[in-house]
This record gives structure tokens, C-alpha cells and sequence, in this order.
């Protein structure tokens, strides 16, 4: 499904060498409202979230279906500070504590899929329900 004009509007507005993770913010809430629509049933749920051993805060923002989490995205900083490897990894560890977190509501799919966006770049995962497994391990 491509993106409506309006959505790539808000994305090419973003300085691309930004280092402000909330500038991302607005895009990628267009972009959720635009994939998943109220009018289906879908509650987009954002949150602040504090970066351990941190000030600092990232957006979380989690879908849902009637109560139930089916998909996540953690909007991060931009993908400039992708080459430092310990901004990875603790993205990493962010997102595995989302699955934790979220593995204990009540989820009726086979797999829950997390998205961890630096920019326009990003990193699936999927929680397999059944096993507890995550991918990327």
C-alpha cells in the first residue's frame, strides 16, 4: 500500500541529520492513523518512555484492536546515531522489554510485530506468542 501524499509530506520536512528523536514523532503518528483507522476499530496508543540510565525519553506507540496489542513502534532518534553500537543495543534492549511488557495482555495472535524506527530506517521484530521467542535473537 503506498503512502498518501500527506504522510510523505510530513516525512520529507524532517531534517534528515536531526539528532531530535521528536521530530519524528508527527510523521510516524500520520503514518499510524493513516494504516490504522478508527474507523476500524484500531486505538493508537502513545507513550513516553524513559531510556534507562537516562533523562532522556523515546515514543512508544502501541496498536490496538478492541483492547488487544497487535503491533508496536518505538520511534528513536534519528538513523545518524545508527553507527554508535551501544545506541543500538540499547534500542534493542527497549524493545525486547516492550515484548516483556506486553506479553503479559492478553494477545490472540500467533505473532506480535515491533518496529524500532532511528528515522526512516528501522529493525523488525516478531514475538512468536506461542514460544516467547524473539526475532531478531
Amino acid at each position: 500500500m503506498p503512502w498518501s501524499e500527506a504522510v510523505v509530506e510530513q516525512f520529507s520536512l524532517v531534517d534528515r541529520s536531526t539528532s531530535k528523536e521528536s521530530d519524528w514523532r508527527g510523521p510516524f503518528i500520520t503514518l499510524l492513523f493513516e494504516l490504522f483507522p478508527i474507523s476500524e476499530h484500531f486505538q493508537i496508543v502513545p507513550e513516553l518512555k524513559r531510556i534507562k540510565g537516562s533523562k532522556d525519553v523515546f515514543l512508544l506507540c502501541t496498536i490496538r484492536k478492541r483492547c488487544v496489542p497487535i503491533f508496536f513502534v518505538e520511534i528513536n532518534g534519528s538513523y545518524c546515531s545508527l553507527v554508535d553500537v551501544s545506541v543500538r543495543a540499547l534500542a534493542d534492549d527497549q524493545m525486547r522489554d516492550c515484548f516483556r511488557e506486553l506479553m503479559s495482555d492478553s494477545i490472540s495472535m500467533p505473532k506480535l510485530i515491533g518496529i524500532s524506527a532511528f528515522g526512516t530506517q528501522c529493525c523488525i521484530y516478531t514475538l512468536n506468542t506461542k514460544t516467547r521467542f524473539i526475532e531478531p535473537a
